[in-house]
């Protein structure tokens, strides 16, 4: 994954993100995965990277989708694992953005699904 500033562009490794502390929550994913996502929150990878808390982020997938997250909406978990396995480009990965408090309204199927980011590729920070 690659975190994009206005003076710099860095690529982030799975290794660095899983230094921080690693949080899991059991779900399912709208999209059909579930079981146990574990990852960093984003709001510690992104101090870790010395981003701007203030800072509008944009994600974009690998397909190229892309949504725009404010500073208020930053009780993310950044997912790089599915049981314990590491996420792949074909199940979703290498990394995956879910709401962890909005489990219960994704199996309802009333949660606003457009922050729930798979397969990321960049995080603009603007």
């Amino acid at each position: 994954m690659t975190v994009v500033t206005q003076s710099e562009r860095r690529f982030i490794s799975r290794a660095e993100i899983e230094s921080l502390p690693l949080h899991a929550t059991t779900l399912q994913h709208f999209k059909g995965p579930q079981g146990s996502f574990a990852g960093v929150w984003l709001k510690d990878l992104l101090s870790a990277q010395g981003v701007d808390e203030t800072a509008t982020l944009r994600f974009i997938a690998h397909d190229d989708y892309s949504t725009f997250i404010n500073p208020e909406e930053r009780d993310y978990l950044l997912v790089t694992r599915l049981d314990g396995e590491p996420l792949t480009l074909t199940d979703f990965g290498p990394t995956m953005l879910i709401v962890p408090a909005e489990a219960e309204f994704v199996e309802a199927g009333t949660a606003n699904m457009t922050h729930w980011v798979w397969s990321i590729r960049d995080i603009i920070v603007q």
